[in-house]
C-alpha cells in the first residue's frame, strides 16, 4: 500500500497551507481569538497520542473506525489537513487489510502527528512560522 494525502477535505478553496495547521481555517473557526486558538490546539495535541494509541491497539473494525474517524474530525476542525487526510485513509482502509498496510498508515499518521505537535509547541513559544 502506498499512502497518499490526496483525499478531498472540507477546506475553503485555495492552495493547501504550507504548515501542519491551516491557521486561516483555525482563525475563522475561532473568530480570530488567538488565546482560544491556542487552547483548542493544546486540547487537540493532548488528544492525538491517545487516539493514535487506540488505532494501534484496535481489536475490532468498530474500534479502528471510531479512532480514525475521531482523528479525522478533530484534525479537520483545527485545519490539520494532512493528518486528517491520513486518518480518512485509515478509516477507509479498515482494520481488515493486511498488517503491512495497517502499519504503514499508522506510521504515516504518527509522522504527521509529530509535525502537528511540534508546530503547536512552536506556536506556544512564539517560534512557529507564520
Amino acid at each position: 500500500m502506498h499512502v497518499t494525502t490526496q483525499i478531498a477535505s472540507p477546506r475553503v478553496s485555495g492552495p493547501a497551507p504550507a504548515g501542519p495547521i491551516d491557521r486561516k481555517h483555525l482563525s475563522r473557526f475561532t473568530g480570530g481569538d488567538c488565546s482560544l486558538e491556542q487552547e483548542i490546539l493544546d486540547l487537540f495535541a493532548g488528544q492525538i497520542p491517545g487516539t493514535i494509541e487506540a488505532l494501534k491497539t484496535a481489536k475490532t473494525a468498530n474500534e479502528w473506525s471510531f479512532s480514525a474517524h475521531t482523528l479525522k474530525g478533530s484534525g479537520r476542525a483545527v485545519g490539520a489537513w494532512k493528518l486528517a487526510d491520513l486518518a480518512h485513509q485509515a478509516e477507509s482502509l479498515g482494520l481488515e487489510h493486511n498488517q503491512s498496510a495497517v502499519d504503514e498508515i499508522i506510521q504515516a499518521i504518527e509522522a504527521a502527528a509529530a509535525d502537528v505537535e511540534k508546530y503547536i509547541r512552536a506556536l506556544r513559544h512564539g517560534t512557529a512560522p507564520a
